[in-house]
């Protein structure tokens, strides 16, 4: 008669303790990673072009495109923490009304360099 080998039982696991545990964690981390999935393509997608010094940010996912004086962009970015293409179109408009900023018109060159260097996929 063969002797069979045991098998090894592995230790249990500990499980997690506190508010967050089981599916309602999983599934925040799978939101959470939607979440940077889309900001990451949005940031892809989003360009900055200086014109002296003036500074025209093309935002993903918008039609518009804005110019501000480098000064105010620094404001931006000092108000939310982090660069200015990182924002979505929504964040941006509030941080202007918030610190009373105005954009800039821009000119026939400016724009046909920007359709240039983007396409028509803005």
């Amino acid at each position: 008669m063969a002797r069979r080998r045991r098998l090894m039982r592995r230790p249990m696991r500990r499980p997690l303790r506190g508010p967050m545990r089981g599916p309602i964690r999983r599934g925040m981390i799978r939101r959470q990673r939607r979440i940077f999935r889309r900001q990451r393509r949005m940031i892809r997608r989003t360009r900055r072009f200086i014109f002296g010094s003036m500074i025209i940010l093309a935002l993903a996912n918008s039609r518009n495109n804005y110019k501000f004086h480098q000064e105010d962009v620094a404001r931006i970015e000092g108000y939310y923490g982090r660069p200015a293409e990182d924002l979505t179109e929504a964040e941006l408009i509030q941080a202007m009304r918030k610190l009373g900023i105005n954009h800039l018109d821009i000119d026939d060159y400016e724009n046909d360099k920007i359709t240039d260097d983007i396409g028509e996929e803005y």
